[in-house]
Protein backbone atom coordinates (compact mmCIF):
# COMPACT_ATOMS: atom_id res chain seq x y z
CA UNK A 1 0.00 0.00 0.00
CA UNK A 2 1.21 3.64 -0.57
CA UNK A 3 1.88 6.00 1.10
CA UNK A 4 -1.22 7.84 0.01
CA UNK A 5 -3.57 5.12 0.61
CA UNK A 6 -2.11 5.02 3.40
CA UNK A 7 -2.88 8.36 4.72
CA UNK A 8 -6.56 7.93 3.59
CA UNK A 9 -7.03 4.72 5.14
CA UNK A 10 -5.57 7.01 8.52
CA UNK A 11 -8.98 8.83 8.06
CA UNK A 12 -11.42 5.84 8.00
CA UNK A 13 -12.85 5.30 11.55
CA UNK A 14 -11.54 2.32 12.73
CA UNK A 15 -13.38 -0.07 14.94
CA UNK A 16 -15.37 -2.60 12.99
CA UNK A 17 -18.14 -2.89 15.79
CA UNK A 18 -18.48 1.52 15.57
CA UNK A 19 -18.60 1.05 11.79
CA UNK A 20 -21.02 -1.44 11.60
CA UNK A 21 -23.38 0.61 14.03
CA UNK A 22 -23.41 3.78 11.91
CA UNK A 23 -26.36 2.99 9.73
CA UNK A 24 -28.44 1.94 12.69
CA UNK A 25 -27.41 4.86 14.12
CA UNK A 26 -28.26 6.94 11.19
CA UNK A 27 -31.60 5.26 11.20
CA UNK A 28 -32.21 6.01 14.76
CA UNK A 29 -31.72 9.60 14.48
CA UNK A 30 -33.90 10.06 11.48
CA UNK A 31 -36.93 8.09 12.78
CA UNK A 32 -36.35 10.01 16.22
CA UNK A 33 -36.83 13.43 14.05
CA UNK A 34 -39.87 11.98 11.92
CA UNK A 35 -41.67 11.06 15.44
CA UNK A 36 -40.62 14.01 17.15
CA UNK A 37 -43.90 16.13 16.47
CA UNK A 38 -46.96 14.69 17.84
CA UNK A 39 -46.76 15.78 21.60
CA UNK A 40 -45.32 19.22 20.42
CA UNK A 41 -48.57 20.40 18.41
CA UNK A 42 -50.90 21.64 21.35
CA UNK A 43 -47.92 23.28 22.48
CA UNK A 44 -47.37 24.76 19.11
CA UNK A 45 -51.76 25.69 18.90
CA UNK A 46 -50.98 27.72 22.33
CA UNK A 47 -47.48 29.28 21.00
CA UNK A 48 -47.98 30.32 17.58
CA UNK A 49 -51.72 30.13 17.19
CA UNK A 50 -51.77 26.79 14.86
CA UNK A 51 -55.14 25.47 13.73
CA UNK A 52 -56.10 22.08 13.69
CA UNK A 53 -55.22 22.42 9.34
CA UNK A 54 -51.69 23.72 10.34
CA UNK A 55 -50.97 20.83 12.40
CA UNK A 56 -51.87 18.16 9.62
CA UNK A 57 -50.19 20.11 7.44
CA UNK A 58 -47.34 20.78 9.69
CA UNK A 59 -47.12 16.84 10.19
CA UNK A 60 -47.85 16.31 6.35
CA UNK A 61 -45.13 18.67 5.12
CA UNK A 62 -42.65 15.97 6.27
CA UNK A 63 -43.69 13.35 4.41
CA UNK A 64 -43.90 15.25 1.07
CA UNK A 65 -40.36 15.88 1.56
CA UNK A 66 -39.53 12.05 2.56
CA UNK A 67 -41.30 11.61 -0.98
CA UNK A 68 -38.75 14.16 -2.86
CA UNK A 69 -35.93 13.11 -0.82
CA UNK A 70 -36.31 9.66 -1.44
CA UNK A 71 -35.42 10.35 -5.08
CA UNK A 72 -32.22 11.32 -4.92
CA UNK A 73 -31.35 8.73 -2.63
CA UNK A 74 -31.61 6.07 -5.57
CA UNK A 75 -29.07 8.55 -7.66
CA UNK A 76 -26.87 9.55 -5.18
CA UNK A 77 -26.65 6.07 -3.68
CA UNK A 78 -26.22 4.68 -7.08
CA UNK A 79 -23.86 6.50 -7.99
CA UNK A 80 -21.75 7.56 -5.06
CA UNK A 81 -22.92 4.80 -2.43
CA UNK A 82 -25.40 4.60 0.04
CA UNK A 83 -22.85 5.50 3.13
CA UNK A 84 -22.51 8.98 0.97
CA UNK A 85 -25.96 9.24 0.59
CA UNK A 86 -26.61 8.60 4.06
CA UNK A 87 -24.28 11.36 5.24
CA UNK A 88 -25.70 13.44 2.80
CA UNK A 89 -29.29 13.33 4.05
CA UNK A 90 -28.19 13.38 7.47
CA UNK A 91 -26.18 16.61 7.09
CA UNK A 92 -29.55 18.14 5.73
CA UNK A 93 -31.16 16.90 8.51
CA UNK A 94 -29.35 18.49 11.06
CA UNK A 95 -29.55 22.04 9.66
CA UNK A 96 -33.21 21.98 9.52
CA UNK A 97 -33.58 20.97 12.71
CA UNK A 98 -31.86 23.74 13.42
CA UNK A 99 -33.95 25.96 11.86
CA UNK A 100 -36.76 23.92 13.14
CA UNK A 101 -35.56 25.00 16.71
CA UNK A 102 -35.19 28.77 15.85
CA UNK A 103 -38.28 29.26 13.40
CA UNK A 104 -40.75 32.03 14.93
CA UNK A 105 -43.41 31.34 12.61
CA UNK A 106 -45.71 28.58 11.31
CA UNK A 107 -44.43 29.71 7.85
CA UNK A 108 -40.84 29.07 8.64
CA UNK A 109 -41.69 25.75 10.82
CA UNK A 110 -43.36 24.16 7.78
CA UNK A 111 -40.80 24.90 5.62
CA UNK A 112 -38.32 23.42 7.74
CA UNK A 113 -40.28 20.62 8.29
CA UNK A 114 -40.44 20.09 4.71
CA UNK A 115 -36.67 19.97 4.60
CA UNK A 116 -36.44 17.68 7.46
CA UNK A 117 -37.87 14.95 5.30
CA UNK A 118 -35.68 15.71 2.14
CA UNK A 119 -33.26 15.04 4.20
CA UNK A 120 -34.92 12.29 6.10
CA UNK A 121 -36.04 10.24 3.22
CA UNK A 122 -32.20 10.22 1.67
CA UNK A 123 -31.19 8.63 5.19
CA UNK A 124 -33.88 6.37 5.55
CA UNK A 125 -33.60 4.62 2.12
CA UNK A 126 -29.74 4.85 1.78
CA UNK A 127 -29.28 3.67 5.46
CA UNK A 128 -31.41 0.88 5.04
CA UNK A 129 -29.44 0.19 2.05
CA UNK A 130 -26.51 0.35 3.37
CA UNK A 131 -27.46 -1.92 5.93
CA UNK A 132 -28.50 -4.20 3.70
CA UNK A 133 -25.55 -4.04 1.18
CA UNK A 134 -22.96 -4.95 3.25
CA UNK A 135 -24.45 -8.23 4.78
CA UNK A 136 -23.41 -11.42 2.78
CA UNK A 137 -27.25 -12.82 0.54
CA UNK A 138 -27.90 -15.68 3.52
CA UNK A 139 -28.15 -13.21 6.09
CA UNK A 140 -29.74 -9.91 4.71
CA UNK A 141 -33.35 -10.79 5.86
CA UNK A 142 -31.95 -10.63 9.70
CA UNK A 143 -29.71 -8.15 9.45
CA UNK A 144 -33.03 -6.32 7.39
CA UNK A 145 -35.35 -7.03 10.51
CA UNK A 146 -32.10 -5.95 12.97
CA UNK A 147 -32.34 -2.24 11.56
CA UNK A 148 -36.31 -2.03 11.50
CA UNK A 149 -36.01 -2.96 15.09
CA UNK A 150 -33.52 -0.58 15.79
CA UNK A 151 -35.76 2.03 14.26
CA UNK A 152 -38.11 1.55 16.98
CA UNK A 153 -35.77 3.34 19.29
CA UNK A 154 -36.33 6.15 17.27
CA UNK A 155 -40.08 6.10 17.19
CA UNK A 156 -39.81 5.97 21.01
CA UNK A 157 -37.20 8.73 21.25
CA UNK A 158 -39.74 10.81 19.35
CA UNK A 159 -42.32 12.08 21.45
CA UNK A 160 -40.17 12.09 23.92
CA UNK A 161 -37.87 14.93 21.67
CA UNK A 162 -41.33 16.32 21.30
CA UNK A 163 -42.27 16.32 25.14
CA UNK A 164 -39.08 17.57 26.27
CA UNK A 165 -39.49 20.64 23.66
CA UNK A 166 -43.12 21.13 24.87
CA UNK A 167 -41.39 21.25 28.76
CA UNK A 168 -38.33 23.33 28.85
CA UNK A 169 -39.03 25.31 25.23
CA UNK A 170 -38.69 24.09 21.32
CA UNK A 171 -35.02 25.97 20.81
CA UNK A 172 -32.80 24.05 23.46
CA UNK A 173 -33.82 20.76 22.85
CA UNK A 174 -34.26 20.80 19.10
CA UNK A 175 -30.84 22.37 18.84
CA UNK A 176 -28.96 20.09 21.07
CA UNK A 177 -30.49 17.16 18.74
CA UNK A 178 -29.39 19.04 15.44
CA UNK A 179 -25.86 19.44 17.04
CA UNK A 180 -26.20 15.61 17.82
CA UNK A 181 -26.93 15.13 14.10
CA UNK A 182 -24.23 16.96 12.30
CA UNK A 183 -21.34 15.26 14.59
CA UNK A 184 -22.70 12.29 13.28
CA UNK A 185 -22.40 13.25 9.39
CA UNK A 186 -18.22 13.22 9.29
CA UNK A 187 -18.24 9.22 10.56
CA UNK A 188 -21.08 8.66 8.22
CA UNK A 189 -19.30 9.85 5.68
CA UNK A 190 -15.48 8.74 6.86
CA UNK A 191 -16.36 5.09 6.91
CA UNK A 192 -15.02 2.95 4.15
CA UNK A 193 -17.09 3.23 0.62
CA UNK A 194 -20.19 0.91 0.17
CA UNK A 195 -20.89 -0.48 -3.10
CA UNK A 196 -22.77 0.76 -5.42
CA UNK A 197 -25.37 -0.70 -8.16
CA UNK A 198 -27.71 0.64 -11.13
CA UNK A 199 -31.53 0.93 -11.36
CA UNK A 200 -32.11 0.69 -15.00
CA UNK A 201 -35.74 2.85 -15.79
CA UNK A 202 -36.97 -0.40 -17.68
CA UNK A 203 -36.65 -2.78 -14.46
CA UNK A 204 -37.91 0.22 -12.53
CA UNK A 205 -41.32 0.31 -14.93
CA UNK A 206 -41.93 -2.88 -15.13
CA UNK A 207 -41.67 -3.88 -11.49
CA UNK A 208 -44.23 -0.85 -10.71
CA UNK A 209 -46.49 -3.10 -12.97
CA UNK A 210 -46.91 -5.78 -11.29
CA UNK A 211 -50.07 -7.12 -9.21
CA UNK A 212 -48.07 -7.41 -6.15
CA UNK A 213 -46.69 -3.92 -6.14
CA UNK A 214 -50.78 -2.60 -5.90
CA UNK A 215 -51.31 -5.09 -3.20
CA UNK A 216 -47.47 -4.55 -1.08
CA UNK A 217 -47.52 -0.90 -2.34
CA UNK A 218 -51.89 -0.19 -0.98
CA UNK A 219 -51.08 -1.83 2.41
CA UNK A 220 -47.98 0.63 2.79
CA UNK A 221 -50.23 3.33 1.84
CA UNK A 222 -52.95 2.69 4.16
CA UNK A 223 -50.88 2.22 6.87
CA UNK A 224 -49.65 5.42 6.68
CA UNK A 225 -52.78 7.48 6.03
CA UNK A 226 -54.30 5.58 9.14
CA UNK A 227 -50.89 6.53 11.18
CA UNK A 228 -50.82 9.84 9.72
CA UNK A 229 -54.36 10.79 10.60
CA UNK A 230 -53.70 9.50 14.21
CA UNK A 231 -50.07 11.35 14.36
CA UNK A 232 -52.51 14.26 14.18
CA UNK A 233 -55.68 13.85 15.44
CA UNK A 234 -54.57 11.38 18.51
CA UNK A 235 -52.67 14.39 20.41
CA UNK A 236 -55.51 16.82 20.16
CA UNK A 237 -58.25 14.73 21.05
CA UNK A 238 -56.50 13.58 24.18
CA UNK A 239 -55.25 17.28 24.76
CA UNK A 240 -59.06 18.63 24.63
CA UNK A 241 -59.74 15.99 27.44
CA UNK A 242 -57.24 17.02 29.43
CA UNK A 243 -54.01 14.92 29.12
CA UNK A 244 -50.49 16.40 28.95
CA UNK A 245 -48.01 16.42 26.42
CA UNK A 246 -46.23 14.04 28.87
CA UNK A 247 -49.07 11.60 29.00
CA UNK A 248 -49.51 12.08 24.82
CA UNK A 249 -46.07 10.99 24.59
CA UNK A 250 -46.65 8.27 26.70
CA UNK A 251 -50.07 6.89 24.80
CA UNK A 252 -47.19 7.11 21.57
CA UNK A 253 -44.16 5.36 23.31
CA UNK A 254 -46.69 2.48 24.32
CA UNK A 255 -47.92 2.16 20.93
CA UNK A 256 -44.34 2.14 19.52
CA UNK A 257 -43.08 -0.81 22.09
CA UNK A 258 -46.27 -2.79 21.43
CA UNK A 259 -45.92 -2.38 17.32
CA UNK A 260 -42.11 -2.99 17.98
CA UNK A 261 -42.57 -6.34 19.66
CA UNK A 262 -45.97 -6.95 17.46
CA UNK A 263 -43.54 -6.49 13.85
CA UNK A 264 -40.98 -9.61 14.32
CA UNK A 265 -43.96 -11.26 15.19
CA UNK A 266 -45.88 -11.08 11.95
CA UNK A 267 -42.89 -11.00 10.31
CA UNK A 268 -42.03 -14.48 11.47
CA UNK A 269 -45.62 -15.55 10.58
CA UNK A 270 -45.24 -13.64 6.97
CA UNK A 271 -41.95 -16.07 6.71
CA UNK A 272 -43.62 -19.10 7.61
CA UNK A 273 -47.17 -19.01 6.26
CA UNK A 274 -47.87 -16.06 4.22
CA UNK A 275 -48.57 -12.58 4.25
CA UNK A 276 -52.61 -13.38 4.40
CA UNK A 277 -53.22 -13.64 8.43
CA UNK A 278 -51.08 -10.69 9.40
CA UNK A 279 -52.17 -8.58 6.88
CA UNK A 280 -56.50 -9.12 7.58
CA UNK A 281 -55.64 -9.28 10.88
CA UNK A 282 -54.36 -5.59 11.00
CA UNK A 283 -57.32 -4.27 9.11
CA UNK A 284 -59.36 -6.44 11.18
CA UNK A 285 -58.46 -3.95 14.11
CA UNK A 286 -57.79 -0.82 11.69
CA UNK A 287 -61.51 -1.25 11.06
CA UNK A 288 -63.15 -2.14 14.29
CA UNK A 289 -60.94 0.54 16.55
CA UNK A 290 -61.44 3.26 14.04
CA UNK A 291 -65.30 2.73 14.14
CA UNK A 292 -65.06 2.60 18.04
CA UNK A 293 -63.43 5.59 18.36
CA UNK A 294 -65.74 7.61 16.24
CA UNK A 295 -67.64 7.94 19.65
CA UNK A 296 -67.49 10.38 22.12
CA UNK A 297 -65.44 8.49 24.93
CA UNK A 298 -64.17 9.34 28.17
CA UNK A 299 -60.37 10.06 28.36
CA UNK A 300 -58.75 6.56 29.59
CA UNK A 301 -60.87 4.96 26.82
CA UNK A 302 -59.48 7.09 24.23
CA UNK A 303 -56.31 6.74 24.94
CA UNK A 304 -56.12 2.89 25.10
CA UNK A 305 -57.55 2.95 21.84
CA UNK A 306 -55.01 4.87 20.54
CA UNK A 307 -52.51 2.56 21.78
CA UNK A 308 -54.13 -0.67 20.54
CA UNK A 309 -54.72 1.05 16.94
CA UNK A 310 -51.07 2.24 16.74
CA UNK A 311 -49.50 -1.10 16.47
CA UNK A 312 -52.74 -2.63 14.90
CA UNK A 313 -52.67 -1.17 11.92
CA UNK A 314 -48.64 -1.26 12.00
CA UNK A 315 -48.66 -4.88 11.97
CA UNK A 316 -49.98 -4.62 7.95
CA UNK A 317 -46.62 -2.81 6.89
CA UNK A 318 -44.39 -5.34 7.82
CA UNK A 319 -45.94 -8.24 5.28
CA UNK A 320 -47.23 -5.56 2.32
CA UNK A 321 -43.51 -4.34 2.27
CA UNK A 322 -42.35 -8.36 1.96
CA UNK A 323 -44.39 -8.35 -1.16
CA UNK A 324 -43.37 -5.16 -2.66
CA UNK A 325 -39.66 -6.27 -2.04
CA UNK A 326 -40.51 -9.49 -3.15
CA UNK A 327 -41.80 -7.61 -6.87
CA UNK A 328 -39.24 -5.21 -7.36
CA UNK A 329 -36.33 -7.49 -6.37
CA UNK A 330 -37.49 -10.23 -8.74
CA UNK A 331 -37.65 -7.39 -11.42
CA UNK A 332 -33.64 -6.95 -11.10
CA UNK A 333 -34.19 -3.53 -9.09
CA UNK A 334 -31.65 -2.35 -6.69
CA UNK A 335 -31.97 -2.32 -2.83
CA UNK A 336 -32.18 1.37 -2.18
CA UNK A 337 -34.77 1.48 -5.15
CA UNK A 338 -37.13 -1.19 -3.32
CA UNK A 339 -36.97 0.93 0.29
CA UNK A 340 -37.83 3.64 -2.21
CA UNK A 341 -40.96 2.33 -3.24
CA UNK A 342 -41.56 1.55 0.25
CA UNK A 343 -40.94 5.16 1.66
CA UNK A 344 -42.91 6.84 -1.34
CA UNK A 345 -45.78 4.94 -0.26
CA UNK A 346 -45.78 5.55 3.18
CA UNK A 347 -45.09 9.31 2.84
CA UNK A 348 -47.75 9.37 0.78
CA UNK A 349 -50.40 8.14 2.55
CA UNK A 350 -49.43 9.14 5.46
CA UNK A 351 -49.00 12.84 4.21
CA UNK A 352 -52.84 12.32 3.33
CA UNK A 353 -53.53 11.03 6.77
CA UNK A 354 -52.14 13.96 8.08
CA UNK A 355 -54.00 16.49 6.02
CA UNK A 356 -57.34 14.93 5.76
CA UNK A 357 -58.04 13.73 9.67
CA UNK A 358 -58.12 17.40 10.35
CA UNK A 359 -60.04 18.83 7.94
CA UNK A 360 -63.00 15.99 7.91
CA UNK A 361 -62.71 16.89 12.09
CA UNK A 362 -63.44 19.92 11.55
CA UNK A 363 -66.92 19.01 9.83
CA UNK A 364 -67.62 16.85 12.23
CA UNK A 365 -65.71 14.98 14.90
CA UNK A 366 -66.49 11.49 14.33
CA UNK A 367 -66.53 11.72 10.34
CA UNK A 368 -62.29 11.03 10.36
CA UNK A 369 -62.70 7.76 11.97
CA UNK A 370 -65.40 6.55 10.40
CA UNK A 371 -63.61 6.93 6.94
CA UNK A 372 -60.62 5.28 8.06
CA UNK A 373 -62.78 2.53 9.08
CA UNK A 374 -64.09 2.05 5.93
CA UNK A 375 -60.70 1.98 4.09
CA UNK A 376 -59.93 -0.27 6.42
CA UNK A 377 -62.79 -2.30 5.79
CA UNK A 378 -62.82 -1.96 1.65
CA UNK A 379 -58.98 -2.57 1.78
CA UNK A 380 -59.58 -6.05 3.87
CA UNK A 381 -62.76 -7.20 1.46
CA UNK A 382 -60.38 -6.11 -1.76
CA UNK A 383 -57.11 -7.57 -0.31
CA UNK A 384 -58.08 -11.37 1.04
CA UNK A 385 -58.67 -12.93 -2.06
CA UNK A 386 -54.85 -11.34 -3.81
CA UNK A 387 -53.56 -12.80 -0.52
CA UNK A 388 -54.69 -16.25 0.05
CA UNK A 389 -52.08 -18.82 -0.30
CA UNK A 390 -49.95 -16.25 -1.53
CA UNK A 391 -46.30 -17.72 -0.39
CA UNK A 392 -43.60 -15.58 0.85
CA UNK A 393 -39.79 -16.10 0.90
CA UNK A 394 -37.49 -14.89 4.01
CA UNK A 395 -38.45 -11.11 2.98
CA UNK A 396 -40.87 -10.68 5.55
CA UNK A 397 -39.34 -8.39 7.96
CA UNK A 398 -38.70 -5.29 5.19
CA UNK A 399 -40.36 -2.04 5.97
CA UNK A 400 -39.80 1.46 5.35
CA UNK A 401 -41.57 2.81 8.26
CA UNK A 402 -41.91 1.34 11.75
Amino acid sequence: MGRGAAARSSTRIGPAAFRTALPYLAIVMETAFYASLSPLLPTLQTELGLTDGGAGLLVAIYAVGMVIGSIPAVVVASSLGPRTAAGIGLGVVAGATAWFALGSSIESLVLARCIQGIGGGTCWCAALAWVVGSAPPERQARVIGAALGVSTVGVLLGPLIGALAAQFGREPVFLAVAVSAALMVWPVLAVAPSQRGSAPLAAIGRSLLSRRVAVGGWGVVITGLTIGAVTVLAPLRLDALGMGPPLIAAVFVVGGVLEAIAGPIAGAFTDRSGPGVPMLLALGIGTVVSAILAIVLPLPMAALLFVVLLPGIGILVTPSTAILNRAVSAAGVPTVAAFTFGNVAWAFGEGIGALAGPALSGAAAAAPYLVLAGLCGATLLWIRPRVAGEPMPSLAEQSPRE
